[in-house]
């Protein structure tokens, strides 16, 4: 964002994720930055928003930035997609840590957002910016009253994912 001085607007997910990215800028940027989410509205050359605030007020704000980054933009590519497809910004750049794994979603992020340009997997990460682990998989046998305690609990999860899925359908 330094480097290019273009007006940015970046997108987060969250009200937490908002404030994070809002205070973290204003250390390392000499000018004002805007924020819009959590009931503030204040717009500046590089601004801080809310995906929903985004999704809200991009009839206002899509024409006011040449550069918009997207924190976790595996959340589109499927739901409130309008919010990137009414931004006129004509550079961008999505950032995750969890990409999207349906070819559908993936091919519609690269159309709203471009492609992937740099990748990690999670082992390149480990024991330098993630603490080194070692996967376990352990097979436990349940008493029959843990079984059905285990399974109630699946049962809701299933339903839940389930319903999930039906909405956003790249992730099955």
């Amino acid at each position: 964002m330094a480097r290019t001085g273009l007006r940015t607007l970046c997108l987060a997910p969250t009200r937490v994720l908002l404030e994070q990215w809002h205070a973290r800028i204003a250390e390392l940027y000499g000018g004002a930055v805007g924020r819009c989410g959590d009931g503030k509205a204040e717009v500046e050359p590089v601004t801080v928003a809310t995906f929903e605030s985004a999704w809200r007020h991009m009839g206002e704000l899509g024409n006011r930035f040449d550069l918009l980054v997207v924190d976790e933009v595996h959340h589109f590519g499927g739901t409130r997609d309008e919010a990137l497809e009414m931004s006129v910004a004509p550079c961008r750049l999505g950032l995750t840590a969890t990409p999207s794994r349906g070819a559908g979603a993936r091919e519609r992020l690269a159309a709203l957002v471009g492609p992937t340009v740099y990748e990690l997997a999670i082992g390149d990460l480990a024991g330098t910016f993630l603490a080194t682990f070692d996967l376990i998989v352990l097979h436990l046998a349940l008493t029959p009253a843990e079984r059905t305690v285990y399974e109630a609990g699946m049962a809701a999860f299933r339903s839940f994912r389930e319903a999930f899925a039906q909405q956003v359908p790249e992730v099955r």
